[in-house]
């Protein structure tokens, strides 16, 4: 039976010199008594005459556990509803196995993402094959999320995932789950819900065009990406003139920016009061691809050594947010959406399979060749383009406002309508 530790009892001959070994024959010791071995082992025995080994055996001593069983429960005391905790966060146990069971009362529960609003108490309890108990306990209450609108269905409609993302690689070479997840890493602090990975119910359908969710921005509005470029998948450079880092800004940019505005003015201006204008829209310099690329008075950091945020402000030469009702996606939403740089990635969300390459609007620094932005290249990955980049389209970033109404499910079939 499982015990946390065996006496074994050694007969031998008489008249001899009797041994032991417990670590397979390197060292000998003389057997004067029953010996207590408190892990699995093999004991060889054996009987010395004058030096020589006259007889020997061995046996094989197993189902010892001196391991004490463990629980951690480390999830926060109030969590937002439909969080995903696993329950227990994690056990241990030695070879003799056991299963930790939480339980809320009488129920059994392995997760809090359909726990309803309330207060609860969580006991998870362990038994091991040796006999030995442990418990944890814990209270929490699960709360509201604070939203409203549009952005509540979206909340209302996923399992936020609470396990960190894997932001050095992209999505498809991780482990990470696909879904909805949520950050503070904002200006202020307050969070925003954003989908990453190989997300199938974040479509929307609004103005005549297809879009993919983005975000539930800070201030609930919701972020959307068209999912083909204006203008019928029209490519546009963000400057022809290159040669100087002022030229990696969207800003000031000699096609793409009046070409984005323009269309907006065309397509979407009527929508004035479902659109969100303001201060959504970033093009501050904060990474680039190389080491050498220069920036001006911004201070960029190299891809691999920077930690993504949705974090926006004035940079060294002055651009930061930008005032608008259309934009582009930025270098961090990328990212957390699951790409990386110099890596492809055909099954996130963010892949429109279109075989064009296309923009965002954050720079990526002036090599000794160009100025560059940030965009995605159909054979390169994420890339850091030269602005004069040809056969790049432009696909529009809008944001909602939070008191629309809308119907359908999300998925491609039934995307989210804005009626």
């Amino acid at each position: 039976n499982w015990t946390e530790s065996k006496t074994v009892d050694i007969t031998y001959p008489e008249g001899y010199r009797n041994e032991y070994s417990l670590d397979l024959g390197e060292s000998w010791n003389e057997y004067l008594s029953p010996i207590t071995v408190d892990k699995p082992v093999t004991v060889l025995a054996r009987t010395v005459e004058n030096g020589k080994v006259i007889s020997s055996s061995s046996f094989t001593i197993t189902k010892i556990d001196n391991i004490e069983p463990s629980i951690t429960l480390d999830i926060p005391e109030r969590i937002l509803i439909r969080s995903d905790y696993s329950l227990p966060t994690s056990y241990e146990v030695g070879l003799s196995g056991g299963e930790a069971i939480c339980k809320i009362g009488e129920e059994v529960v392995t997760s809090t993402k359909d726990l309803g609003l309330g207060k609860y108490t969580i006991e998870c309890s362990l038994v091991n094959g040796v006999g030995k108990n442990t418990s944890v306990t814990k209270d929490i209450e699960i709360m509201e999320t604070g939203l409203t609108g549009f952005a509540e269905i979206i909340y209302n409609d996923n399992t936020l995932i609470t396990a960190e993302p894997t932001l050095t690689t992209s999505s498809n070479n991780s482990d990470d789950a696909s879904g909805l997840y949520m950050s503070t890493a904002t200006n202020a602090g307050n969070s925003t819900y954003y989908f990453r990975g190989e997300v199938e119910n974040n479509y929307v359908s609004f103005a005549g065009f297809t879009w993919r969710i983005i975000r539930i921005n800070e201030d609930g509005t919701v972020r959307l990406i068209m999912q083909d470029g204006i203008n019928n998948n029209r490519a546009y450079v963000i400057n022809n003139t290159h040669n100087n880092y002022i030229y990696m800004y969207y800003s000031n940019s000699t096609s793409v920016y009046p070409a984005l505005t323009a269309w907006y003015n065309t397509n979407l201006s009527n929508y004035s009061d479902k659109i969100a204008t303001g201060d959504y829209f970033c093009e501050q310099a904060k990474v680039k691809v190389a080491e050498s690329n220069i920036s001006g008075n911004a201070e960029m950091e190299v891809y691999t050594s920077y930690t993504p945020n949705f974090k926006c402000e004035t940079d060294g030469n002055g651009y930061g947010m930008i005032n608008s009702g259309v934009g582009l996606i930025t270098y961090d939403e990328v990212v957390f959406a699951g790409g990386y740089p110099l890596l492809l990635n055909d099954s996130y969300y963010l892949n429109n399979n279109s075989g064009l390459h296309w923009w965002t609007m954050s720079p990526a620094g002036q090599s000794s060749l160009a100025a560059g932005t940030w965009g995605y290249h159909t054979t390169l990955g994420f890339s850091g383009f030269g602005t004069n980049y040809p056969s790049t389209i432009v696909r529009a970033v809008i944001n909602l406002k939070p008191n629309i109404i809308v119907t359908g499910s999300g998925t491609k079939d039934n995307p989210y309508v804005v009626q």
